[in-house]
């Protein structure tokens, strides 16, 4: 017990000489690991290496550096210009920033024929979107009604053309307008927007059909 105090003693009184001072196995023997200043970390150099201090965990030196794990231990990953998103380059591979494109986005397409009110839906997507286009036509030959479409489930926009081209608007409450006559009409919204697709609510006035065609963006 004394001679292992002893040691203790020696070990405090030889190399620990400033507060906050560590001791680690050198080559030979006990080595002083001195102290430094805040907000460093302790990082491992490999097996039989010293161990030692690193300004940041992962050599992460500036603001909004990421930490991420490489081949054998973890590396800073730059903060870099505004606008780029972080991609997954896949399983057991490093991420990297970049700039969004639409092949980054999931997108599904459709059609389907309407001439009533209630219900439309549209499932089996495989994603929940977040963006819906929609073009329409006036399912009568040879007339001048369409309308087109944008909606995300809260905002309704599109602009349309009516009454065989006489009449045309825009309007932030529908994004499937189409109108034969001003008693005949046929609108639409985005009611729902699920896990797997979206469902639009018709409202018909008097007697209209049409056809739609979707762009689904998520």
């Amino acid at each position: 017990m004394k001679i292992m105090q002893t040691i203790t003693d020696y070990i405090a009184k030889s190399l620990l000489t400033t507060k906050g001072d560590l001791i680690q196995r050198g080559t030979t023997a006990p080595e002083r690991l001195a102290s430094v200043t805040t907000n460093q970390w302790m990082r491992s150099w490999g097996e039989n290496q010293s161990s030692g201090w690193t300004p940041s965990l992962g050599g992460a030196t500036n603001e909004g550096d990421l930490i991420v794990r490489d081949t054998d231990f973890c590396v800073r990953l730059a903060a870099v210009a505004l606008g780029q998103v972080l991609k997954s380059a896949g399983v057991a591979t490093k991420p990297a920033w970049g700039v969004p494109s639409l092949a980054d986005f999931q997108m599904a397409s459709g059609g389907f024929i309407r001439n009533t009110a209630g219900n439309e839906v549209i499932s089996g997507l495989g994603f929940q979107p977040g963006l819906v286009f929609l073009f329409t036509a006036d399912q009568t030959s040879n007339v001048k009604n369409f309308s087109i479409g944008i909606d995300n489930g809260t905002v309704h926009v599109c602009y349309f053309m009516g009454d065989d081209g006489a009449f045309n608007a825009a309007g932030d409450a529908y994004s499937i307008y189409i109108r034969r006559s001003v008693s005949d009409t046929l609108y639409a919204l985005i009611s729902v927007l699920g896990g797997d697709g979206f469902t639009l609510l018709f409202t018909e006035n008097g007697s209209c059909s049409c056809s739609v065609k979707w762009l689904a963006i998520g």
